[in-house]
């Protein structure tokens, strides 16, 4: 259709807009996001998203308000108020009421009368009413619910020809608000989408989505191509041979039109080469999408003057002025939040923009404005994820004391449930931390045994999913059973099936791929860790994306597929700067750092290694880690081939394991942890293989004598003989 388009501006957009306003024999399909109903006066989702942040939080923080609504999606802030309020939270949705339709309403209406189709990620009615004001009839038309796509999809199923799909149909994908109900009815099918945030898609809607991606010519327009937990993972695991029109919004007229693959890639390439936090992810995102199609084109610059212009020809209506109208029942609403709720919710919204030091000054002011046992505990569980989450063992006292804190509080309001949570929390950090099985074991049973005596409920049933794959997890370390563990989360994985719950999904496929690796199933256990990124991908848990992309480089390496296996840790390293701005956890970078360590000793590439080793040495001191500073120390004997370079890197070691034998706490970690002693008595072995190339007779009796009594002392403290 495009391919005789003669390539100067002017014949190029006369072109697209034949296309946009004419009909065919065969329709195309128009994507349509916010940025749309802009014109009509709606308020943009970051100034709605700052009013609401504002209205239920710390009124004063003005700086820290307009940080929080710039760097957190509506939908994760939507999510957040909902858990920790009420359901009333979508009342705010009400600021969408009262306003008119713009030429792009009217220009779609027009174009749903001709037999095209329109998807939109918009709430508002206001294309409805241009469709109302213009008498198209598009009743039976509009899919909003579950209902209305497994209809759709069943039609799509039946139909052998593009002639047989019902034509000119309105798909709502995050819900609508639907006016002829009342109060908070009105927003029922945009609540039921807040709540599938990290959770599965629905399926008749992916169905009916992917069906028009690939067989149909599409227009985007006024969507950012932002919203990594839904639509894009969609839009972008589609290819399709099919053309694009993409609409990059600029508040400028249009001034640039890019048809090229090439310039795509570039783009693409630039975008990529810029400092994470430079990044334009819209820009990422969109082009990446281009990249997958037949033809493509994207025209930077306003559509909606675009459109204006364009609508002359179909429509003469004068486009009313917007009436918007105050939302006073949620701004009554939010007044009656107390204290307590503001400062929590402030706490929260930080944990999710990974500000540790934010979150837990708000915890604390939580706590102190608590009015009951119930309060106190919540914000203590709180607190204690984020110095676990955020901070590591590095933080390890002050989680330990909030969990304990928070499990006292819990058994004083008579909260069971809670302390099923806390207890789950506990038992999840004495196994990632600490290695200490034998306690994390009897915390996550305990956790079970609680969760078991309460009605089944999907809150519930997914946390004693997520209790099941803790407890394989403790197995998989202590290496007793590895069937019984690999059981545990597939038990725990088919919970998280049945409500759709993707991201626990990933926890679970990620479970089971570890114990795949260590029965040595490498192929069976990638294709798990495969399944945990795409899920993660799918909703944007770059955190979690980080983990499996680890894990898939161990299992790389183990097949000796060392350039793959780089990649694995180069993805991980780049989505854990994603997660934290710029920012990312010392312990996960340390950790990459060890294992490109690894990966360049193998590979032989001895400098590239030893500067990762010391890196990763120099966190691991400062994290007190003391087994995989010795971990780092055994590689980097691998590095070197003088026998002065490796004199050090022995002191070093002395050194480091006559401290950990000096602290009790440190004997105790390997006592709870076998594999740390393995670590240390390989480690040492190792060294008393090299003592008489390295040293002197003389200086080789004392390095001698040093490391038995070492290793002596090691198997003692573990309880060896």
């Amino acid at each position: 259709m495009y391919d005789s388009l003669i390539k100067t501006t002017d014949l190029i957009m006369r072109k697209i807009q034949d296309e946009l306003t004419k009909s065919s024999e065969i329709p195309m399909v128009f994507f349509v996001g916010a940025g749309i109903s802009i014109p009509s006066g709606l308020p943009r989702f970051n100034n709605l998203n700052r009013t609401i942040i504002e209205l239920t939080t710390i009124q004063e923080n003005k700086k820290e308000i307009d940080f929080l609504s710039k760097n957190l999606r509506p939908e994760i802030v939507f999510q957040v108020l909902k858990d920790n309020l009420d359901e009333t939270v979508v009342d705010c949705f009400g600021e969408l009421i009262g306003f008119r339709p713009n030429a792009n309403h009217f220009f779609l209406a027009k174009a749903l009368e001709e037999g095209n189709w329109v998807f939109t990620t918009n709430q508002d009615n206001l294309i409805e009413q241009a469709c109302r004001e213009l008498e198209i009839d598009i009743e039976n038309k509009v899919y909003i619910d579950e209902w209305d796509y497994k209809k759709f999809s069943e039609t799509l199923k039946m139909a052998k020809t593009a002639q047989e799909i019902p034509k000119g149909c309105l798909f709502k994908l995050h819900g609508s608000i639907e006016e002829d109900k009342i109060d908070s009815e009105r927003f029922k099918t945009i609540l039921t989408s807040l709540r599938d945030i990290g959770r599965k898609f629905n399926d008749y809607k992916t169905n009916v989505l992917k069906h028009f991606i690939e067989n149909f010519n599409f227009c985007f327009m006024g969507y950012s191509c932002r919203d990594d937990f839904s639509i894009y993972p969609i839009l972008q695991n589609t290819p399709s041979t099919k053309s694009i029109i993409w609409f990059e919004f600029d508040s400028n007229p249009i001034s640039e039109i890019i048809w090229n693959h090439n310039r795509f890639q570039k783009e693409l390439e630039f975008e990529y080469s810029k400092p994470i936090l430079e990044r334009d992810w819209g820009k990422i995102n969109i082009n990446s999408i281009l990249l997958r199609r037949g033809w493509s084109c994207k025209i930077v610059g306003n559509s909606s003057k675009f459109i204006e212009d364009s609508i002359v020809l179909i429509i003469s209506k004068n486009v009313p002025a917007p009436k918007p109208v105050k939302n006073e029942k949620f701004l009554k609403w939010a007044k009656c939040i107390g204290i307590f709720k503001r400062n929590l919710i402030m706490g929260l919204l930080w944990d999710k923009c990974w500000n540790g030091e934010k979150a837990i000054y708000y915890f604390k002011n939580a706590i102190e404005l608590s009015g009951s046992e119930e309060e106190k505990a919540i914000a203590y569980l709180m607190m204690g994820r984020v110095y676990s989450r955020q901070f590591g063992k590095s933080s390890g006292l002050q989680a330990f004391e909030c969990y304990e804190k928070s499990f006292e509080h819990f058994e004083n309001s008579g909260q069971s449930y809670g302390k099923a949570l806390v207890k789950i929390d506990l038992g999840n950090i004495k196994r990632r931390d600490y290695k200490n099985y034998p306690e994390a074991k009897e915390d996550i049973e305990l956790a079970i045994k609680i969760l078991e005596s309460i009605d089944h409920l999907e809150e519930r049933d997914l946390d004693y999913a997520g209790a099941l794959n803790v407890l394989g997890l403790i197995h998989y370390g202590l290496k007793d059973d590895l069937e019984l563990s690999k059981n545990l989360c597939k038990r725990s994985l088919e919970i998280k099936k049945k409500y759709g719950d993707i991201d626990g999904e990933a926890e679970s496929e990620n479970a089971i791929g570890l114990t795949l690796k260590e029965q040595k199933k490498i192929p069976e256990a990638i294709s798990c860790l495969k399944r945990a990124v795409d899920c993660r991908e799918r909703i944007g848990n770059y955190r979690g994306c980080a983990q499996q992309y680890r894990n898939l480089g161990l299992c790389y390496l183990d097949l000796r597929d060392y350039s793959t296996a780089r990649h694995c840790y180069e993805q991980s390293e780049f989505n854990w700067l994603r997660v934290r701005q710029g920012r990312p956890p010392i312990n996960e970078i340390a950790e990459i750092k060890f294992r490109l360590g690894e990966l360049d000793t193998k590979m032989g590439h001895k400098d590239s290694a030893i500067s990762n080793l010391r890196q990763a040495i120099q966190i691991f001191k400062q994290l007190n880690d003391w087994n995989n500073e010795g971990r780092c120390l055994n590689l980097l004997i691998d590095c070197y081939s003088d026998q002065e370079d490796l004199k050090p890197i022995f002191s070093e070691t002395f050194l480091l394991y006559n401290k950990v034998l000096s602290n009790e706490n440190k004997i105790k970690e390997m006592q709870n942890a076998k594999i740390r002693y393995t670590n240390s008595i390989e480690h040492l072995n190792k060294i008393a293989s090299l003592i008489d190339t390295v040293y002197s007779s003389h200086e080789a009796v004392e390095i001698k004598r040093k490391t038995d009594k070492l290793m002596e002392d090691i198997n003692k403290a573990f309880g060896s003989t």
